[in-house]
C-alpha cells in the first residue's frame, strides 16, 4: 500500500502540473527548471502522460499484492509490477549520473533537488515495491 499510496501522489502532482499548475516553482520557467532541469516545462501531454504511467504502476502494484483484481493474467501482472521496480531503480541510480550525459542541469536547482529527493525517493520506491512484492 505504501508504494500504491506514493505512485498515486506523484500522479496527483503531475496531473496538477499538466494543468498549469506552478507549486513548488513560482512561474513555469522557475518549475520547468527545479523539476524537469530544463528552461521550459514539459507540455501537459507529458505531465498527464507520466501520470497515468505512475497510476498504472500504483493499480500493478496493488493487483500483485492481491489488493485488486485486474483483468490480467497473473504473470504479466506479476513482470508489470516488476518493470515498475525496474524503473523506478534506473531512474534512481541514474539521477546520480544524469549531470554526465546532460551536464548543462547542473546549472539549474533541479540537479541539486535530483540528487537528494528525486533520485533517492525513486530507489525508497523501488525497494518498498520489492519488499511488497517479495
Amino acid at each position: 500500500m505504501a508504494t500504491a499510496m506514493g505512485l498515486v501522489l506523484l500522479a496527483l502532482i503531475h496531473v496538477y502540473w499538466g494543468l498549469g499548475g506552478r507549486w513548488p516553482g513560482c512561474d513555469r520557467a522557475a518549475l520547468a527548471e527545479l523539476v524537469a532541469g530544463t528552461r521550459d516545462m514539459p507540455s501537459a501531454i507529458a505531465c498527464h502522460g507520466v501520470a497515468s504511467m505512475l497510476s498504472f504502476g500504483a493499480l500493478l502494484v496493488l493487483a500483485a499484492t492481491d489488493v485488486l483484481t485486474l483483468p490480467l493474467p497473473r504473470s504479466a501482472v506479476a513482470l508489470g509490477a516488476w518493470a515498475l521496480v525496474a524503473a523506478l531503480a534506473f531512474r534512481g541510480i541514474g539521477g546520480f549520473f544524469e549531470a554526465r550525459w546532460r551536464p548543462e542541469i547542473r546549472s539549474f536547482r533541479y540537479h541539486r533537488w535530483s540528487l537528494r529527493l528525486y533520485s533517492p525517493l525513486c530507489l525508497s520506491l523501488a525497494t518498498l515495491a520489492a519488499l511488497e512484492l517479495s
